[in-house]
């Protein structure tokens, strides 16, 4: 689907900024404003233009070029100069303030919708599908916004950069969503779009907290900012019409708890729990495990999707759900692209691509893999450039610790020099790490390797990009995707079939 094909309808310019703290105003208030965007590329003649801040670009800077293309009024933050016919609002931070004015232009569509968020820094894609799965089963009409994609009931939007969309074009989806009737809407909410205010003027009713580990330091800094964060979600909560669903086995529950008003519903797998799991049994195949005497089976594998699904089944209990239907919802999802993700095609072994691109997922799905797995573990991995450097020793640590083979390559380097980011992530091994190791930095090549050097009953693991279908080297986007090129070795080797038996 096209989402900017969807039809605007024309708000007038009061009623758009009537929730907003205005230092001041030039212009006309009367008029009838058609669009919203703060992309000077994508404005359209009766448009409101705001003006956004970011760390390379300044929308101040474009604002003529905004006028140009026949804008009616702008939101700034700073001093302007404009000839007149376009009104001009100020207020302290337009990035504060857009979420709020999206909200207003398309009618508070979160107001018409039942919202449930989920935040932490492992495990919300998958808690987002799994929630979709409960939700459709008890037969509503459902949304899922996450870092794959965002989906419509019956369409398909390709996920850009952002996990959660930004302030405007979350708002539209929204409002999209409305229109097509949709009931329920399950979404990941991002540190960074909590950040920056993208979700300011949503109203969730339910959020989850997943987990919290190292991650995103190149835009937070330090932990604590990172965490402040993640709670600005359940901070919102004013009242106990809203639930926050915790993951009370993380040590950053105890803090996320005593700063909500909301209704605590806790999940995980110590006894103090509201909602944990007994009598766990994992496999290559799947994983079961019994919740309140009723008997659940995943297709997916790891301990850490107990964690989910619980999560999951957290969600469908406070709406009111049957067990039953949790239970044959859980049971339905297959698998979730690029999340421990098997390519299997007649090989007597195993190639797995998975998303991990921090130390404790890393560290979590090969943990996952050893209790399970019956060969050798092999791990292909990387870490992302222009991010978190910090993590880069981190990752090659938590690699080394479990797995019986690594081949450090290249992930997406960005601006960055990949033969620099892997001396960063092989610090990390030389601390009394025995595991040993290859440097191959095409990534390409390194799949290749990994897949020759394979036995039977060895698991691959290809990590860090999961769904991601290209490889960021400079400005440039290479089409590239690990499931592809798994495959396309494979198939070079002779596996034409499928190994769904194994």
């Amino acid at each position: 689907m096209n989402l900017c094909a969807f039809r605007e309808e024309a708000v007038q310019l009061k009623d758009i900024i009537q929730s907003l703290e205005i230092d001041g105003v030039k212009g006309d208030l009367n008029l009838q404003i058609t669009g919203l965007t703060s992309d000077s590329k994508k404005v359209s003649a009766g448009y409101l233009f705001v003006c956004l801040k970011g760390s390379r670009f300044d929308g101040h800077d474009f604002l003529n070029e905004a006028k140009e293309k026949g804008i009616k009024a702008c939101l700034v933050e700073r001093e302007v100069e404009l000839q007149e016919g376009v009104t001009i609002i100020k207020v302290k931070d337009t990035m504060e303030a857009v979420g709020s004015l999206a909200a207003n232009f398309y009618g508070y569509p979160s107001s018409k919708l039942k919202m449930i968020g989920v935040t932490g820094t492992n495990g919300k894609t998958t808690v987002t599908y799994l929630v979709e799965a409960i939700l459709q089963k008890a037969g509503f009409k459902v949304g899922r916004i996450s870092t794959i994609n965002y989906h419509l009931e019956d369409e398909e939007i390709p996920a850009p950069v952002f996990t959660t969309p930004p302030a405007i074009e979350f708002q539209k989806i929204l409002a999209r969503m409305v229109t097509k009737g949709i009931s329920h809407v399950i979404m990941e909410v991002s540190s960074h779009a909590l950040a920056t205010s993208r979700v300011k003027g949503c109203h969730f009713e339910v959020a989850i907290f997943t987990n919290f580990s190292q991650d995103h330091l190149d835009f937070h800094h330090t932990l604590e900012d990172y965490l402040s964060a993640k709670i600005k979600l359940f901070e919102s909560f004013q009242g106990p019409d809203s639930t926050a669903i915790i993951n009370i086995d993380d040590p950053a529950s105890e803090t996320i708890i005593s700063r909500t008003k909301a209704n605590i519903l806790t999940y995980g797998l110590s006894p103090q729990a509201d909602l944990t799991a007994e009598e766990i049994r994992l496999s290559l195949k799947g994983t079961s495990f019994k919740v309140q005497g009723e008997e659940m089976e995943l297709n997916l594998i790891g301990r850490h999707n107990v964690y989910n699904a619980l999560a999951s089944i957290g969600v469908g209990l406070v709406l009111g759900i049957e067990m039953g239907i949790i239970r044959e919802a859980l049971k339905g999802v297959n698998s979730i692209t690029g999340r421990l993700e098997f390519i299997r095609m007649g090989q007597d072994f195993d190639v797995i691509i998975d998303y991990a691109h921090t130390p404790d997922a890393l560290r979590s799905v090969i943990k996952t893999l050893r209790e399970v797995a019956k060969g050798r573990i092999t791990v292909v991995f990387g870490c992302g450039g222009d991010r978190d450097r910090s993590k880069r020793p981190l990752m090659g640590k938590a690699a080394a610790s479990l797995s019986d083979y690594l081949i450090i390559t290249s992930d997406n380097p960005r601006s960055e020099d990949p033969l620099e980011i892997i001396r960063e992530i092989e610090a990390g091994l030389s601390e009394g790490s025995i595991c040993p190791y290859s440097i191959i930095p095409d990534r390409k090549e390194a799949i290749r390797q990994a897949i020759n050097l394979a036995r039977r009953d060895d698991t691959i693991l290809v990590a860090g990009r999961g769904h991601e279908s290209f490889q960021i080297i400079k400005e440039e986007k290479i089409p590239f995707d690990d499931r592809k090129v798994a495959s396309f070795w494979l198939e070079e080797k002779g596996y034409h079939g499928s190994s769904e038996g194994r």
